[in-house]
């Protein structure tokens, strides 16, 4: 993604991650079981397309997304008692989702990572 270059705002790319893919369940989440399952997303937005949506949307592809939270947290508790997959950044499910006793998969599809970036404002 190319941002915006202003002489006022001090960019630094920070770190880049790959998309998992969380459940409760242990068994492998193939192409097929990826997009016939039912998803929980985590966007900020109230409606419309999260990131993960967008890469889909432009690959041609969409999942049937059933759920939608504001924080990874009450997703993660979603997985814990469903049978809904849950995609995001790897560091973050790593860190966060342990103690829920979620099973961490690879994304079965391509798609590019996401990357985060410090941006301040200059004085």
């Amino acid at each position: 993604m190319d941002l915006p270059r202003c002489a006022c705002v001090f960019h630094r790319f920070f770190s880049r991650d790959e998309f998992v893919v969380v459940s409760r369940s242990n068994a492998a989440i193939d192409y097929d079981s990826y997009f016939a399952a039912q998803h929980v997303t985590v966007s900020s937005r109230r409606m419309g397309y999260g990131v993960v949506d967008f890469e889909l949307a432009r690959q041609g592809s969409r999942r049937q997304i059933v759920a939608r939270c504001q924080h990874y947290e009450s997703a993660f508790r979603l997985v814990a008692g469903s049978d809904l997959l849950l995609t995001m950044p790897h560091g973050l499910a790593m860190s966060s989702n342990a103690y829920l006793g979620n099973h961490i998969h690879p994304l079965p599809l391509s798609m590019p990572g996401v990357e985060l970036h410090l941006l301040t404002q200059r004085t």
